[in-house]
């Protein structure tokens, strides 16, 4: 214990001389630190001057110093660091400064070079052979400062045919306007043309100046095509020669070209006709035996690498001359000679496909021709504004919009609207059952509307609307020729119904006189007995058709729309099934459930029985329609008779009442059925629910809840087919 209370106290003591140590530091530093800060005053000897008995004393010089100033002096290149001051901061060779010439900003200037002196800007046409000849317009850059000298040396280096003129030369400057301008001189000044006049004459470059040669004619032979005046000039290759140059000498070359290939191809040449007889010969010295099949169509050998387009070209001439497709595709039934051969000016055109892909070719889709019609007297009111548009054209694509509705046209627009026109010209200005001639009225003559009827034909054909196929023969053999064939003009042809009584009581009367006056009237001149009967009959044919032609010609006017009336004019035949009732395109309820893809649940389950029963009503519906049964009786509503057809149900989904033309649009075509079941989950309180129809996806949604039976089915379809036409949904 002893010795622990002794350690204890040593360390005890140790550090408390520890803190004694450390105070008594503490204290010396401070009192060294205020001694060093002190200004201490040196005193300075006294320096005694003597002279002439007198002691002068100077006075002692105070000096304060710091630490930092001691420091500075005994460490000048440590602690010396300000900037010097004064005349040493400032570089002497600094102050030299060597005034340098202004230097002046070049600019762009257009320069044109005349072949001769002229008073007059060059024509279009010269323009291309003084290009051609390595004159015409250069781009050069010069400054203000530049002489006359070195102006000439810029130009003879962008026009090297002026290193020869002798004659002198000089610029001129064209006055505004367009076209051939009057050239006017442009002075030089004592020294020649300088950089600041010509910028001044320019202005700033904005004007042409035109080099003229004073007393030379220059050479205007065209320069090869390696020439360096078209060293920077872009190039393009002749397809007949395969020859590159400049396009502006290509333009020439072009018809030089094309007269010698000409010239050539009317030389004689051995030409080796083949039959039937000489193919084997021919085919067996060309081929080797091994490289040759025989046809599976007509059984004769061609080479193994064209057999097969051999085979489809084949083909389709054995299905143009079968007798199914005589009577479409010959032409003497019209007497016009349809050429198929590739002469004509378009494009060739072998089947009605082509040419309706023709004539969609020919649509302007860049730009639109907009109608804005109400559904309501929807014929008068579309021709109306058919006629009244002048800011569009009926060649742009055609935009429909319905007055009140919320639909864009992106297709299903347009074709609702020429299906409805097509069929209210068809009732409004053509008369008969099936095949119908035009009717008789001045005052729609007068008023352009069977010209526009010919334009809305034309934009319909081109535009995925429905052909007009109810003209009689006569009527589209006016048509195609511009000529009627009275021996082609049957009584049956008469449509209107004032001479067709006519011609029955001629036929059944025993004395014509009763009828003298009808019968003048027609043009008969005659004797009016019985005997003369026919030539009575005739007269009064020709004079009931004779008297629409003005009608046809102003149709044709309508028709020249796409070049279209030309198409009719060289292939009469495939034209024909356009114009003149034939095949059907009406399409029934077979053609609709064909085309039908419909959106089912999973098979087994009970929405896909019910979905399957939906698609039953609906065929069951179309059926109906197609019978004459009145469908619209069971909705207990006043229609008209005609209003709900098979292709009224086909228009109310797709927009179109007619099959598609186009072979691509006809594959493509189909009608998807939705099914929805739960729009009562989504509104209990509801009652009723009608279908949805997106015309522009050929989709029609059916509410099953509410068509449990066929009853119920009939009544919500025929009143959504009546009322719910309008696009009020986006």
């Amino acid at each position: 214990m002893d010795n622990q209370r002794q350690q204890a106290n040593a360390r005890q003591s140790q550090q408390t001389e520890y803190l004694d140590v450390l105070s008594a530091a503490q204290s010396l530093i401070s009192v060294l630190t205020q001694t060093l800060n002190q200004s201490p005053v040196t005193p300075r000897p006294q320096v005694q001057v003597q002279g002439q008995g007198q002691q002068a004393v100077l006075p002692e010089r105070q000096t304060n110093t710091t630490i930092d100033q001691d420091m500075a002096r005994a460490f000048p290149s440590m602690f010396r660091r300000h900037a010097i001051c004064g005349k040493k901061r400032i570089n002497v060779a600094s102050r030299t400064h060597t005034k340098n010439a202004k230097a002046f900003k070049p600019f762009d200037l257009n320069v044109y070079l005349l072949d001769k002196n002229s008073e007059t800007t060059p024509s279009p046409a010269h323009e291309l052979k003084l290009v051609q000849a390595g004159f015409g317009k250069r781009t050069i850059s010069i400054t203000m400062d530049i002489t006359h000298s070195e102006l000439s040396s810029i130009l003879y280096e962008a026009f090297p045919k002026m290193e020869g003129l002798s004659g002198g030369w000089m610029l001129y400057k064209a006055t505004g306007g367009s076209g051939t301008r009057r050239l006017n001189v442009i002075p030089p000044d004592s020294e020649g043309y300088t950089g600041s006049q010509i910028k001044s004459a320019s202005a700033s470059g904005k004007t042409m100046l035109y080099v003229v040669p004073l007393q030379e004619e220059l050479d205007l032979n065209p320069l090869p095509n390696d020439a360096r005046e078209f060293k920077k000039m872009p190039k393009a290759t002749c397809q007949m020669c395969n020859k590159s140059m400049p396009l502006q000498v290509l333009a020439l070359h072009i018809q030089v070209c094309k007269s010698s290939d000409s010239a050539s191809s009317n030389e004689e040449t051995e030409v080796q006709f083949v039959s039937e007889s000489n193919l084997d010969e021919i085919t067996q010295e060309n081929f080797p035996s091994e490289s040759v099949l025989p046809c599976p169509i007509c059984q004769l050998k061609f080479p193994v690498d064209s057999l097969e387009l051999h085979a489809s070209l084949c083909g389709e001439q054995n299905l143009l001359e079968s007798p199914d497709h005589s009577s479409f595709m010959r032409n003497d039934d019209f007497g016009i000679a349809d050429d198929t051969t590739g002469n004509s000016s378009s494009p060739q055109v072998l089947c009605l496909d082509d040419l309706l892909e023709l004539l969609a070719g020919r649509v302007n889709a860049e730009n639109q021709f907009r109608i804005c019609v109400s559904r309501d007297n929807l014929l008068e009111r579309g021709l109306k504004q058919w006629q009244r548009q002048k800011k569009g054209n009926p060649a742009n694509q055609l935009k429909i919009t319905f007055i009140g509705e919320a639909g864009v046209d992106s297709g299903a627009l347009r074709k609702e609207f020429l299906t409805e026109m097509i069929s209210g010209i068809e009732k409004r200005l053509f008369l008969g059952q099936r095949a119908k001639s035009p009717q008789y009225s001045n005052s729609d003559l007068d008023n352009g509307l069977f010209r526009t009827a010919g334009e809305i034909f034309a934009v319909s054909l081109a535009q995925g609307g429905p052909a007009p196929c109810f003209m009689r023969e006569w009527c589209y053999f006016y048509l195609t020729t511009g000529e009627v064939d009275v021996s082609r003009i049957c009584k049956d042809d008469v449509d209107d119904v004032e001479y067709s009584l006519l011609i029955t009581k001629v036929e059944e009367a025993t004395d014509l006189t009763e009828f003298t006056d009808e019968i003048i009237s027609c043009g008969y001149t005659g004797a009016l007995n019985i005997e003369q009967k026919d030539a009575v009959i005739r007269a009064i044919v020709l004079h009931a058709t004779f008297r629409v032609i003005p009608m046809l010609g102003d149709l044709r006017k309508g028709l020249q729309l796409y070049g279209l009336l030309d198409i009719l004019k060289e292939h009469p035949s495939l034209c024909k099934s356009l114009f003149v009732p034939g095949q059907d395109c009406t399409p029934d309820a077979d053609y609709i459930l064909s085309n039908v893809a419909p959106e089912m649940s999973e098979r087994g389950t009970s929405r896909a029985s019910v979905e399957s029963k939906i698609i039953n009503y609906f065929q069951d519906f179309l059926q109906e329609i197609e019978c004459g049964e009145s469908a619209e009786d069971a909705a207990e509503v006043e229609t008209e008779p005609s209003y709900l057809t098979v292709p009224r149900v086909m228009q109310w989904i797709t927009g179109q009442g007619h099959k598609p033309l186009l072979i691509s649009e006809q594959k493509a075509f189909q009608i998807v059925f939705k099914f929805d079941h739960d729009c009562k989950v989504r509104m209990p309180q509801h009652t009723i629910c009608f279908p949805i129809v997106s015309a522009c996806t050929n989709t029609v949604t059916f509410p099953v809840a509410h068509m449990t039976t066929y009853e119920d089915f009939k009544f919500i379809i025929v009143q959504a087919i009546k009322s719910g036409g309008a696009f009020s949904r986006v």
